[in-house]
C-alpha cells in the first residue's frame, strides 16, 4: 500500500511509473493515492513528478506509506565520478553533456585524476590522452554542444592542455580552446577551421607571387597564428564550402604563370594539402595539358595524403619520363634564374639516373659553363654556400638553441627523401633552399667550409677549434658548443648550457662508392633520413623541456652524380682524383673542357675540373667532385616546430640622396622605403634622439613595392658633415595587424 514519489525536474528516471506533466493530471491522481493507501495492495504506486508539480502533492509528504525520493543529476553523478561534483558543474551542465548516459569512469582514472580530468575521462577517454590530433578532433565532433561551455572553465583548460602539450604547442591549445568555447557547433566550428587552414595556404601562395594580381580570398576569420600553428584538421570536399573551388582556381592560374615562365612548377606543391577528388580530377586533366608541371616535390606532396587516388597521380608524375623537359640553362641566366631552371634539371637527372640513365650532356653542361664564370654573382647572392654560417649566426644572435647537421654527399638531388619524411611530422615547419657549394665538390674542400662560411685553407686544421672560433662571439662557456662525429655520439646531446650542435653525418659519402647503382644510393639515403627525423623529434623534445626555442638547419658539403664511363681521360696535369686534377700551380694554358679553380686565394696551386660528365679517375658509378648540377647544388633546409622562423628582410629603408638640406629650419631626407615578400600597413618613421620627425602612417603597400618618401627632422645639437642618423621604423603586418620595430641608421650629409 505504498505510495513512491519520484521527484525529477531533469528527466533522469526511466524505470516504469505514473508520469505527471500537467497540472490537470493533479487532481485525479491525488484521488487515486487515496484509494492506494486504503487498500493492503502488496504493490507501489510511483509516481514520477517534477518539482514544480510536486508542489501540488506536498501534504502527502511524512504520511504513513509515503515515501518521496529526490533525484538530482549532481547525486547520480556522483556514483560515476566516485566523487561529488564541483560546484562548477551545475545539474543542468550535466544534463547537456549526457553525462549520466556514460559509463562509470574507470578505478585508474578514479585515483589519479582531478575533478576535470575525471569530467573528460567520462565523456570519452580520447579526450585525456589522444594519440594523435585526427583521433581529438573526431572526438570533438561528437560531443554536445554543451562542451563549449565547458571549454570556458580554467580547470577544464589546464587538464586539456596537459592533454594536448605534447602534439601541440600550448599556446596553440589556448587558442584552439578559446575559439571553440565561443561556439554553438563543435564540428560546424572544427569545418570552418579546416577550411580557413587551407585558405591560408592559398594567402600564403598568393602573398609570395607578385605577379598573381586578381585572387581576392574571404577575409580572415580566425587567429592566423592558430590558423599557421594548428596541425592540420581532415575535411571532407562536400563539406568545404567554396574552398575546393578556390583551390582549382589556383592551379588553374599557376598553371597558366608556369607557362609564362613566371613562377617555378614547384609552387604546385604548396598547394596539395587535401586528396579531394574534384582537385586531383583537375589537377591530373593540367598535368595531361601541361608536362612542365611535374616535380619530384609535386609527388611527394601527392604521396604524403596516403590516398589511393592521389598514390596513383603521384606514380604517373614520378615514372612519365616524359614530364618536365628540361633545357639548356641560358649563358645569360640570373643567379635566381639558374636556381628556377636547376629545381626543373634535379628532376629530370633524379628520374634518368632511375632509369639508370645519364642527363644530356648538352644539358648537364650548359650549367657547367654557367658556374665557371658566375662565381662573383653566386658569392653575392643569397645562394652562396656561405649562408649556412650567416643564417647560423644569426639564430644564435637570436638566443636559438642551434643544432646542424652537415650530411656528408647529401646533394640537392636527393634531398626529397628528406623531406618527406620530414613532411609526416605533426606541427613541423619546413623551409628548403637551394645554395651553391664550394668548388671543387670535395668533401676536404667543402666540409668545414660550409659550416664556418671560410675558405678550408683560412681554417685551422682541428674542427673544434674552427667552430670555436668563428663562433666565438656566440659561445660563451665551454659547453655552449658540442660536436658529434657520429651516430652514437648524439645521446644526450643537448642539455642547459647548449647553444650550438654541430652533427656530422657521414653514412652517405662513405657508402655510396660501394653502391652498385643510384637506386641504391637512394635506399641507403631512405634509412639515413627516417634515423635523423627520429632524432630531430627527439631534439625537439629536449628543447621543450629545456625551455628553449630549437631550430636545425641541414646541409650538405657537396653532392652525387653518375657517370656511366669506365675509363678515365688520360692527363699527367697533377695528382688524379675520380673528377678533379690537384695542380701545385695553375697550368700556363688550362686545357679545353677544364676549369681552374684556385685552392686559395691569389695562390697559384689548385683543381683542375672538367666541364663535361667524365671522369678523370676510378671506376664505381657514383661519384663527385665536379661541374655538374647534381655535385654543386647542395640543400639547406631549415626545420622548426610551429610558426617558420624568418631571417629574411621585411623591410628596407634606403637613402635616394645622402645630402639632406635644410627647408623651413628642418633637415630633408629623400628615403626610398621598400618592402618584401610581406604586405604591410601602418607604417611610421621616427628619427631618434638626438633628432627628432617622423613620417607616417605610410601604407598599405604591397609586397616588393618601392615608395619614395621626405623625412623631415631636426636637432637641439648641431650637427654637420656626414652623420649616423638613428631612426626607428614601425609597422604592421596587412594580414594579420602583428607590430614589428626595426632599429636601423642613417648616413646622411648636412649642409646648410
Amino acid at each position: 500500500m505504498s505510495v513512491l514519489f519520484i521527484v525529477d525536474s531533469f528527466g533522469i528516471y526511466e524505470e516504469e511509473a505514473l508520469r505527471v506533466t500537467h497540472p490537470k493530471q493533479v487532481a485525479s491522481i491525488r484521488a487515486r493515492i487515496h484509494q492506494h493507501l486504503l487498500k493492503s495492495s502488496a504493490t507501489s504506486f510511483r509516481i514520477h513528478v517534477s518539482q514544480a508539480l510536486f508542489r501540488r502533492f506536498k501534504s502527502f509528504e511524512g504520511m504513513q506509506g509515503v515515501q518521496v525520493r529526490y533525484l538530482y543529476p549532481a547525486s547520480q553523478l556522483a556514483n560515476r565520478l566516485g566523487e561529488r561534483p564541483q560546484t562548477w558543474l551545475t545539474n543542468d551542465l550535466i544534463m547537456s553533456l549526457h553525462l549520466l548516459k556514460c559509463p562509470p569512469l574507470p578505478d585508474n582514472l578514479r585515483e589519479i585524476e582531478n575533478s576535470a580530468g575525471k569530467v573528460l575521462g567520462l565523456l570519452h577517454p580520447v579526450l585525456l590522452q589522444p594519440e594523435n590530433l585526427s583521433a581529438f578532433y573526431e572526438v570533438l565532433r561528437e560531443l554536445p554542444p554543451a562542451f563549449a561551455t565547458l571549454l570556458r572553465l580554467e580547470t577544464i583548460q589546464a587538464r586539456l592542455i596537459q592533454s594536448l602539450q605534447k602534439l601541440i604547442e600550448p599556446d596553440c591549445i589556448q587558442l584552439l580552446i578559446q575559439t571553440l568555447s565561443k561556439t554553438n557547433s563543435l564540428a560546424t566550428t572544427l569545418d570552418a577551421l579546416a577550411c580557413e587552414q587551407i585558405r591560408e595556404t592559398l594567402r600564403s601562395v598568393v602573398q609570395e607571387h607578385p605577379t598573381i594580381l586578381e585572387f581576392p580570398l574571404a577575409a580572415r576569420q580566425f587567429d592566423k597564428q592558430l590558423l599557421t600553428s594548428l596541425p592540420t584538421i581532415e575535411i571532407a570536399e562536400p563539406n568545404a564550402q567554396d574552398v575546393p573551388t578556390q583551390l582549382i582556381q589556383l592551379l588553374e592560374i599557376l598553371n597558366r604563370q608556369v607557362i609564362a615562365n613566371s613562377c617555378s612548377e614547384h609552387v604546385l606543391a604548396k598547394l596539395i594539402v587535401v586528396a579531394w577528388p574534384t582537385v586531383l580530377a583537375r589537377l591530373t586533366e593540367l598535368l595531361a595539358e601541361n608536362p612542365k608541371l611535374a616535380s619530384q616535390a609535386l609527388a611527394d606532396a601527392l604521396y604524403a595524403l596516403a590516398d589511393t587516388q592521389a598514390t596513383v597521380l603521384a606514380k604517373q608524375v614520378e615514372e612519365n619520363a616524359h614530364l618536365a623537359p628540361c633545357e639548356a640553362l641560358s649563358e645569360t641566366a640570373t643567379v635566381e634564374e639558374a636556381l628556377l631552371w636547376s629545381w626543373q634539371y634535379l628532376d629530370c637527372a633524379r628520374r634518368e639516373f632511375l632509369r639508370q640513365q645519364e642527363p644530356s650532356e648538352l644539358i648537364s653542361s650548359s650549367f657547367s659553363h654557367w658556374l665557371t664564370t658566375q662565381q662573383a654573382r653566386i658569392m653575392r647572392s643569397d645562394a652562396d654556400w656561405r649562408r649556412v654560417s650567416a643564417v647560423t649566426a644569426q639564430h644564435l644572435a637570436a638566443n636559438r638553441l642551434v643544432v646542424l647537421c652537415m650530411i656528408d654527399a647529401l646533394g640537392a638531388l636527393n634531398t626529397d627523401l628528406v623531406c618527406a619524411k620530414l613532411k609526416q611530422c605533426e606541427n613541423v615547419c619546413i623551409d628548403e633552399q637551394l645554395l651553391f657549394s664550394p668548388i671543387p665538390t670535395l668533401t676536404e674542400v667543402a666540409k668545414m667550409a660550409v659550416i664556418t662560411g671560410k675558405n678550408v685553407a683560412e681554417l685551422p686544421s682541428n674542427t673544434e677549434t674552427a667552430l670555436r672560433q668563428h663562433y666565438a662571439n656566440y659561445l660563451d662557456t665551454p659547453n655552449a658548443l658540442k660536436i658529434a662525429k657520429s651516430w652514437v655520439e648524439l645521446k644526450d646531446s643537448l642539455d642547459t648550457d647548449t647553444k650550438l650542435l654541430v652533427y656530422f653525418e657521414n653514412r652517405i659519402d662513405e657508402r655510396l662508392h660501394a653502391c652498385t647503382s643510384f637506386k641504391k644510393h637512394r635506399q641507403d639515403i631512405k634509412t639515413i633520413a627516417k634515423q635523423l627525423v627520429n632524432q630531430i623529434k627527439d631534439w625537439m623534445i629536449d628543447a621543450a623541456q629545456l625551455h628553449r626555442e630549437l631550430v636545425v638547419l641541414i646541409t650538405a658539403d657537396h653532392g652525387v652524380t653518375s657517370i656511366a664511363q669506365r675509363q678515365a681521360i688520360a692527363t699527367d696535369l697533377g695528382e688524379i682524383g675520380e673528377r678533379t686534377v690537384k695542380v701545385k700551380r695553375k697550368p700556363y694554358e688550362i686545357p679545353d673542357k677544364f676549369a681552374f679553380f684556385p685552392q686559395v686565394k691569389d695562390a697559384s696551386s689548385g683543381y683542375l675540373v672538367p666541364k663535361e660528365r667524365v671522369r678523370t679517375g676510378g671506376n664505381t658509378p657514383l661519384t663527385h667532385g665536379g661541374l655538374s648540377p647534381e655535385e654543386v647544388l647542395i640543400p639547406f633546409i631549415t626545420v622548426t616546430k610551429g610558426v617558420p622562423l624568418s631571417t629574411e628582410k621585411i623591410i628596407e629603408l634606403k637613402v635616394e640622396n645622402s645630402y639632406c638640406p635644410i627647408v623651413n629650419g628642418r633637415w630633408q631626407a629623400n628615403l626610398m622605403l621598400i618592402t618584401h615578400a610581406v604586405p604591410l600597413t601602418k607604417i611610421k618613421i621616427t628619427a631618434k634622439s638626438p633628432f627628432t620627425g617622423e613620417e607616417g602612417p605610410i601604407g598599405p603597400l604591397r609586397v616588393y613595392e618601392t615608395k619614395p618618401l621626405r623625412l623631415s627632422f631636426t636637432s637641439a645639437i648641431e650637427q654637420s658633415g656626414q652623420v649616423q642618423v638613428p631612426v626607428f621604423i614601425r609597422y604592421c603586418r596587412a594580414d594579420t595587424q602583428t607590430a614589428e620595430n626595426l632599429d636601423i641608421e642613417l648616413t646622411l650629409h648636412f649642409y646648410r
